[in-house]
């Protein structure tokens, strides 16, 4: 049995989350708990956002071969000892590890380096803040892990945040699918580059960024805060 401590949410956390809300179970968590063990066995697993570490956890213990927790540094002690809660879960040849990751200041490259097949995330997104530290993030590591994909639920706390993430992500020349019908209020998404490598063609009359197919790897934060695609980004979550 898996045994997760929770904190209620404090005031002094890091500008990302003053409230601390990394510190609890939210309940696109416990919905992604139940969806991710037939997406992680024999997989690398890298979560953003761990807070508690439930999800990452349960992948370690659903046949994952390896999974990395990461969070700000403030919430690395709780992950660490939830994992040491759980130890029995890397009995089963998973090795788990706790890293802090600030997303769009802390370097990805280890992260690339150490390699990972499945990205996971939950409940990640409830400001435009979120997102704009959020989307170069993950843009980077997919990029570097061009073979890997993105399974990321989210409960619709705050629309245009999260349309943003979706329609950056799109932008970026990732494809994505349904994993969940989202007639409830938490979405499950799957992103992944598409199977010929190709990126995503402009809209007519848009500059393409690059013609070289593939995962353009050395295109590092194209869709920074400010540059014209996370702009066009914010635009398309607001006409939806």
């Amino acid at each position: 049995t898996i045994e997760i401590v929770q904190k209620p949410p404090e005031l002094n956390g890091h500008k990302s989350d003053p409230l601390g809300t990394g510190s609890t179970v939210w309940p696109a968590a416990e919905l992604l708990v139940e969806i991710c063990p037939r997406h992680v066995k024999g997989k690398r697993v890298l979560e953003l956002g761990s807070g508690t570490g439930l999800l990452g956890i349960v992948a370690a213990a659903s046949g994952a071969s390896a999974v990395t927790l990461t969070d700000l540094p403030s919430i690395i002690g709780l992950l660490k000892s939830n994992v040491a809660r759980n130890s029995f879960v890397q009995h089963f040849g998973c090795a788990v590890k706790v890293a802090p990751l600030v997303w769009n200041e802390t370097d990805v490259e280890p992260f690339v380096t150490a390699g990972f097949d499945l990205v996971v995330c939950a409940d990640v997104v409830y400001q435009q803040t979120h997102t704009e530290a959020l989307l170069p993030t993950l843009v980077d590591l997919l990029r570097g892990c061009p073979d890997a994909k993105l399974l990321i639920a989210q409960e619709r706390h705050e629309p245009v945040a999260w349309g943003t993430l979706k329609a950056g992500l799109r932008k970026a020349g990732l494809s994505s699918q349904e994993v969940v019908q989202s007639g409830g209020r938490i979405e499950v998404l799957l992103f992944y580059w598409p199977v010929d490598g190709s990126v995503a063609a402009p809209e007519q009359g848009e500059k393409r960024e690059s013609d070289t197919a593939g995962p353009p790897a050395k295109r590092r934060n194209a869709i920074a805060p400010g540059s014209g695609a996370f702009t066009d980004a914010v635009a398309a979550a607001l006409s939806v």
